[in-house]
């Protein structure tokens, strides 16, 4: 089993459509390397509130919330059969 972390960008043209932004085989790992990437505290950048470190891959994209749920807005980590052809970005949108 592979598992993927889905997240919705702030930015325009992709404003809150879900993408996958990091594959990895184990779960843990998954939850561990989005930690890492969290700033101390929220910050402001102009207009924009953001949650992750400045210039993490991360930086402009929103809370995936708790990653113990797979949540269908917000993003969250989906388990992704180990067969399945998988790439990277856009999953869908919510226009």
């Amino acid at each position: 089993m592979k598992y993927a972390l889905l997240l919705n960008d702030m930015r325009w043209p992709n404003i809150e459509n879900i993408a996958i932004v990091k594959l990895s085989d184990s779960r843990d790992d998954l939850i561990e390397w989005y930690k890492a990437q969290l700033a101390d505290k929220p910050w402001r950048d102009g207009q924009w509130g953001k949650i992750h470190k400045a210039g993490s891959e991360l930086e402009w994209y929103n809370s995936a919330g708790d990653l113990a749920l797979n949540n269908d807005y917000w993003g969250g980590i989906w388990e992704v059969p180990d067969d399945a052809e998988v790439g990277m970005g856009l999953v869908k949108g919510y226009r």
